[in-house]
């Protein structure tokens, strides 16, 4: 991807996301910190708030789920209990002995997809922020990402390949 063009969808994003932050207000996202761009890869916006982290991105829903699924494997964190209903999933996760990482994926139209990722307690963020990283990585690996508009991936999805 071009620099001009990350750096329009950047700006892109960030538009975008100062609505959202106004429209909270008052609501425990005042001291939200935006990151339309946690890496390079990602194409979505980053709400990160005390035990949170709320990430939109542009991939379908069963891929950030794998991702997650994938990510969780990967950081050897104990799968305790999954739910899912309508278009959400949640998955529950525990490391060591007292730490749990909550994860809620969210299909919000066909393209994008919210996730939210909560720990038990604030000296535990760091681990949400690496969960969060470890899924953007997956995303990126599979080809996921649905910023190709252009292109139709092999499996006959707009955009990126995605996870088969």
């Amino acid at each position: 991807m071009s620099t001009t063009r990350h750096g329009l969808r950047t700006a892109g994003a960030l538009a975008s996301a100062v609505p959202l932050l106004l429209a909270a207000g008052g609501c425990g996202l005042e001291a939200a910190i935006i990151g339309a761009s946690v890496s390079a890869a990602q194409t979505g916006v980053t709400l990160v708030e005390k035990r949170k982290i709320h990430a939109f991105e542009l991939a379908m829903f069963d891929d950030v789920e794998v991702a997650a699924r994938v990510a969780g494997e990967r950081m050897s964190l104990r799968l305790l209990n999954e739910k899912s209903e309508d278009e959400r999933v949640w998955l529950y996760y525990r490391f060591r002995d007292t730490g749990k990482v909550t994860i809620e994926i969210h299909r919000l139209s066909d393209t994008v997809t919210w996730l939210e990722i909560a720990v038990g307690s604030t000296e535990q963020r760091g681990m949400a922020s690496l969960f969060l990283r470890q899924v953007i990585d997956e995303l990126e690996e599979s080809d996921s990402y649905l910023d190709d508009w252009d292109g139709v991936s092999p499996n006959g999805r707009p955009g990126g390949g995605g996870i088969d």
